[in-house]
């Protein structure tokens, strides 16, 4: 037989699945077929596979033996009615691809009913960082927790194979030194992740930068956790600055704030005040010893404060801002000033602030050979009397409004304390209308 005409009459046919190819005419009836695996190495054809891999029929041969003696050498590929497959044992005839490793894996060819089997080697298969679907770093914001990589959960993993838990290490760092335990503090960090083959895969692993962000102060005001409110204080009021902190453990960040309270308002070095008027521009630094004293001095009127400053690694400098708003002050008796009384003949008089008209608990008793009349002084608390202009004017009010006005007093009768004093401008204001200073005095 001449085999250039032979493969001149060559058809091609391929079945789904498989690959099924076979020659267009025979001299007789197919008796067995032959195939020499070490020849078909040697001719180029490739007996050595990695799970996953599809097999490859270039440079293939076998030979087909004919009831007449006559053989016949045909090629895997173009040749009309070979089919050529996996043999797993499970009758499918369409396996092309290679599921599972072996030193010998059965490869079946079939022609005109008859069948012969060659082996090859199938190693276990590469699981690769692009067949998982990792990412190629990932990146966290510090929480004040552990903070695991969750999503590495759902890698996609081939058949068979399984994920051990990550392990973690500081970058850089002892290339060795892995701990299954997450990281907590900001900082880079490489994740290990360990991959078991099972039967199929080899054993793997993969090496992923991982970023722990500081925290930025935004989010931790935005997730109402730490917070530095406006303040509102009347002039004169002393004011501590390191307590308007407030914090919260609401949100997935609340254990940032774990030793923020002790932290912000005790380690005062992390931290800078300062102020001005709003209608300024540039802010004052306040000694962290004496801010507090520096506010109650401040006139009335609209402030900017601002705190900046830094908190261990894991937290972003920070800048944040509040309004400072300083009100008139109006006095209150016992917390202010008190009034000094005495008697025409110096005879001191305890006085007790009453609750209202109704109600006055000091009375000013005198005998009936007794000249009337007492005499009055504020003494002023706090500091305040250094805001006074000039002298304070005392005289008193009496009468059903207590619209009648006397400078001094000759008769019995409940009187109402009215103070004329005049304070440096926006300080301190004296509410004669709805503090009631009053007493009584009475002739036995």
């Amino acid at each position: 037989m001449k085999k250039i005409a032979y493969y001149m009459s060559l058809c091609l046919v391929m079945f789904v699945g498989a690959f099924a190819f076979a020659g267009c005419g025979n001299t007789g009836e197919v008796a067995s077929l032959k195939v020499d695996a070490n020849a078909l190495a040697q001719q180029g054809f490739n007996t050595e596979y990695t799970v996953g891999d599809t097999l490859d029929l270039t440079n293939g041969e076998f030979t087909v033996v004919y009831s007449n003696g006559e053989e016949d050498t045909l090629n895997m590929i173009n040749s009309l009615g070979v089919q050529v497959y996996i043999d797993y044992g499970d009758g499918n005839t369409d396996t092309n691809v290679f599921t599972t490793p072996s030193e010998h894996q059965p490869v079946v060819i079939k022609y005109e009913g008859k069948t012969t089997t060659f082996y090859v080697t199938v190693n276990k298969g590469i699981i690769t960082e692009q067949d998982v679907n990792l990412n190629s770093s990932y990146t966290k914001i510090y929480t004040g927790q552990p903070l695991p990589v969750n999503e590495l959960a759902d890698i996609e993993l081939p058949s068979g194979a399984s994920v051990e838990p990550a392990q973690y290490r500081q970058d850089p760092g002892n290339i060795n030194d892995f701990t299954t335990t997450p990281p907590t503090d900001a900082g880079n960090y490489v994740i290990r992740l360990n991959i078991n083959g099972g039967t199929n895969y080899e054993d793997t692993h993969f090496d992923i930068p991982y970023t722990i962000q500081k925290a930025d102060l935004a989010s931790l005001t935005t997730n109402g956790i730490l917070n530095f409110p406006n303040i509102s204080i009347s002039h004169g009021e002393s004011y501590d600055l390191s307590q308007n902190w407030q914090f919260s453990d609401n949100g997935e960040l609340g254990a940032i704030t774990e030793g923020f309270d002790e932290s912000f308002a005790g380690d005062l070095s992390n931290l800078v005040y300062s102020y001005k008027a709003s209608s300024e521009t540039e802010y004052t630094i306040l000694n962290a010893d004496t801010f507090d004293e520096v506010i109650s001095t401040l006139p009335t009127g609209a402030y900017d404060i601002r705190v900046t400053g830094t908190w261990a690694n894991n937290i972003e400098d920070f800048t944040i801002d509040a309004k400072l708003v300083v009100i008139i002050k109006t006095l209150v008796y016992g917390e202010d000033y008190t009034f000094n009384i005495t008697k025409q003949d110096g005879t001191p008089v305890e006085y007790e602030l009453p609750t209202s008209a109704e109600d006055i608990n000091t009375i000013i008793q005198f005998g009936a050979d007794e000249t009337i009349g007492i005499n009055i002084t504020i003494e002023w608390l706090n500091g305040i009397g250094d805001s006074v202009v000039g002298e304070p004017t005392i005289s008193f009010r009496t009468g059903q409004s207590w619209n009648q006005i006397q400078n001094s007093i000759s008769t019995p009768g409940t009187y109402k304390i009215w103070v004329e004093v005049e304070f440096e401008s926006f300080t301190y204001h004296f509410d004669n209308d709805s503090q009631f200073n009053g007493f009584q005095i009475i002739v036995e």
